[in-house]
């Protein structure tokens, strides 16, 4: 009905200006309207706009999401490289999940929120969050590389991940308010300042967690290398060649535990009781030419039961080039 009436009020407003000015030309009815018509939308879309810029200045810009730096190629990390970076990682997320509850609790301390402080406040939200997902892909690759070789080690470690989802649950309960803009974070301050306690009780929380990783990870390592490295042997070769064939039997056991870059516990305990028997047939029967390589099969044991794996790999190579060939049985 509106726009109806606003046509017609064109049309009679556009008839007396034709009459009352004799020189301009008289339009036809339909040439009348269509001009109407096209004033209406021209009117419309003015004021469609005037609305849409006043919806848009009550929303605030937020900042933009940060993406954790560049990760390092997990597969060149020994295991106790790889916990030690998880371990600065979390300690990094923790430090950073504190400054984004500080950050609320200071920006909500006097009842409102501006659009400025819900903008300040979302930068610290963002980065603890990205902090947060950096430490849980380490996680994720420990759990990929090492998880079938260090179980001894999952249960703290899974312990660790739950802390830090827990962070996270309660980060992105104050960024869904911050990102309704001033108004909504500033009618939801109790709310804002529950999530930001909250916060703080859980980094309380998971500082027992945080603190045993390492320490046990390091302690693990040493107990599977004083494991590893001391079998007892159960073949000795009775002759050179029988010696030769047990050094070739430890290095395919490696070469194909290493064919998919991980090792379990079960790869690592043939590769201890082959190094191990290779070595006492050494001793037993293999002369001065073969003597070195029991060396350099208890230094590759070692650094496989720590984990070692990327030295390992390329101490391997080395190894595989140095000792004779497989003997040849007819």
């Amino acid at each position: 009905m509106k726009k109806k009436s606003l046509v017609i009020f064109l049309v009679l407003a556009i008839s007396l200006a034709a009459c009352g000015g004799g020189a301009e030309p008289i339009l036809s009815v339909d040439d009348q309207v269509m001009t109407a018509v096209a004033a209406t939308a021209t009117a419309q879309a003015e004021f469609d706009n005037a609305v849409d810029n006043a919806v848009a200045a009550t929303v605030v810009a937020m900042p933009p999401t940060p993406t954790p730096g560049s990760t390092v190629d997990y597969y060149e990390l020994s295991e106790e490289e790889l916990a030690t970076l998880i371990d600065e990682a979390v300690e990094e997320a923790v430090v950073a999940t504190e400054a984004s509850s500080t950050a609320t609790m200071q920006a909500t301390s006097d009842g409102t929120m501006t659009s400025e402080e819900v903008y300040e406040t979302a930068e610290y939200i963002y980065d603890a969050e990205a902090a947060i997902y950096y430490a849980d892909e380490l996680i994720a690759a420990y759990y990929d590389l090492y998880g079938a070789y260090a179980e001894d080690m999952l249960y703290l470690l899974t312990a660790v991940e739950e802390d830090l989802d827990a962070l996270i649950y309660a980060l992105e309960e104050v960024e869904d308010l911050l990102v309704q803009g001033a108004e909504v974070a500033t009618a939801a301050i109790e709310q804002l300042n529950e999530a930001a306690t909250s916060i703080t009780t859980h980094i309380a929380e998971s500082q027992a967690d945080r603190d045993q990783f390492l320490e046990q990870v390091k302690s693990n390592l040493q107990d599977r290398e004083n494991t590893f490295a001391n079998m007892v042997p159960n073949e000795i070769a009775g002759d050179r060649n029988g010696t030769l064939t047990q050094l070739h039997d430890y290095l395919d056991a490696v070469k194909t535990s290493f064919g998919d870059r991980k090792i379990d516990k079960n790869e690592m305990f043939q590769i201890a009781q082959l190094g191990a028997n290779a070595q006492a047939s050494i001793l037993a029967n293999g002369g001065p030419q073969l003597q070195r390589f029991g060396g350099s099969i208890d230094g590759l044991t070692r650094q496989i039961s720590r984990g070692e794996w990327p030295q390992a790999g390329r101490d391997l190579g080395g190894f595989e080039a140095s000792i004779p060939s497989r003997p040849t049985f007819r």
